[in-house]
């Protein structure tokens, strides 16, 4: 399983990331010349507001859908019937995290 999961999706997280800091990127100007003359301008690619890019990567993660293997091992399907099948761009996840608000006596005290 852990096979099929790493073909389809070897660095996902990271691609994913990279993805949207890339199309949130914008193009900024600067004029430079006398007396507000523009005749050097330099422009520069500039990163989205940390909290544009937090919201986007936040939607995603609203969007996950957890998966299973199929029977025969040759795919990953929706583990909950309302979900489509993922597209290989989809972020999707084999277990659900744990939550961390509710106590758990296995581990420690």
């Amino acid at each position: 399983m852990r096979a099929l999961w790493s073909e389809r999706s070897p660095s996902a997280p990271v691609r994913i990331l990279s993805t949207g800091v890339r199309k949130k990127m914008r193009l900024e100007c600067k004029c430079h010349g006398v007396s507000g003359s523009c005749t050097v301008r330099t422009c520069w690619q500039t990163l989205a507001p940390f909290g544009a890019t937090a919201r986007w990567l936040k939607g995603r993660y609203d969007e996950a859908t957890e998966v299973s293997m199929l029977p025969s091992g040759e795919g990953l399907v929706p583990r909950f019937g309302e979900h489509e099948a993922p597209r290989k761009k989809d972020l999707v996840y084999l277990e659900s995290s744990p939550d961390y608000c509710l106590a758990d006596s296995s581990y420690g005290k």
